[in-house]
């Protein structure tokens, strides 16, 4: 059977504001959203039935899935079954805000599209990830984006920066759900978006992330770690999406050898390619 092998690339937050509740229970947000090389490696075979396997044993390999979700949703919008056998190398941790199960789904949706010779347009597989999660939509960008609404409204940004960066991760994680659970919006001292404007037009990016006080909430000690990484000499420290990384940009020096690590870099998608 035909097969395929893609990289998966983590994403980052570079600024992530609340700007209001919706009524369906979700969040309005803006925030600029980077894919960087950090990669899970993604094989995908034809097969006789769907199977999805993983190095990572906290990754259900059931339908609970996004990327066997991905796999279905394509093959609903194709029009007759496509049995799957998806194996995951997983580098990106879980729990994070790294986006690594959206960029799987993503992945397979590119994938299943490259291997049917391409039956669906980049805006069809981004609108079929919007159904799947606010974050698949965005790896169909150039890789660097303004994300609105829940994440899933985007335009493309031209990012001029090669700054270094060091992603950081404690032993524990944070749910997504919890996070934005507990962020209050009044207490929110975040800049306005008129002032994100006028710095990203000045090609300045205001780093801060509205959800770290939640996740500061439910797990102290994530701000005692932050406070830490800020006196290793990194030119700015933030969380990304909803937790628990930290990105660290410029050079800094991490003594503390408990911590997950992972040096990386900006990285864009080539047009009609993938990363």
């Amino acid at each position: 059977m035909a097969d395929l092998t893609l990289l998966s690339p983590a994403k980052i937050n570079l600024f992530l504001k609340i700007v209001s509740k919706r009524s369906d229970g979700y969040h309005n947000l803006y925030s600029l959203f980077k894919t960087v090389s950090l990669f899970d490696r993604l094989t995908i075979n034809l097969s006789k039935k769907d199977r999805i396997t993983t190095t990572n044993s906290e990754i259900p390999c059931d339908s609970s899935n996004l990327a066997l979700r991905a796999a279905h949703l394509f093959a609903k919008n194709y029009g007759k079954p496509i049995p799957l056998d998806i194996h995951i190398e997983k580098n990106i941790p879980v729990e994070a805000g790294l986006g690594g199960g959206s960029s799987n789904a993503a992945t397979v949706l590119f994938g299943l599209n490259e291997l049917l010779m391409r039956p669906f347009s980049n805006d069809q597989l981004k609108e079929m990830g919007s159904h799947l999660g606010s974050d698949v939509a965005f790896f169909f960008s150039k890789g660097c984006a303004l994300c609105k609404e829940k994440g899933d409204v985007f335009q493309d940004f031209d990012l001029v920066d090669s700054t270094e960066i060091t992603l950081v991760k404690p032993h524990y994680g944070l749910k997504t759900p919890d996070v934005y659970k507990a962020f209050q919006l009044q207490e929110s001292t975040s800049p306005s978006l008129p002032e994100i404007e006028n710095e990203l037009n000045l090609q300045k990016i205001p780093f801060f992330n509205d959800l770290e006080k939640p996740a500061f909430f439910l797990k102290p000690e994530m701000r005692i770690l932050k406070e830490k990484i800020e006196q290793s000499g990194f030119k700015a420290v933030l969380m990304s999406g909803s937790g628990s990384s930290f990105i660290c940009l410029g050079e800094g020096l991490l003594l503390d050898s408990d911590l997950w690590r992972a040096k990386c870099r900006f990285i864009s998608r080539s047009e009609n390619g993938w990363y």
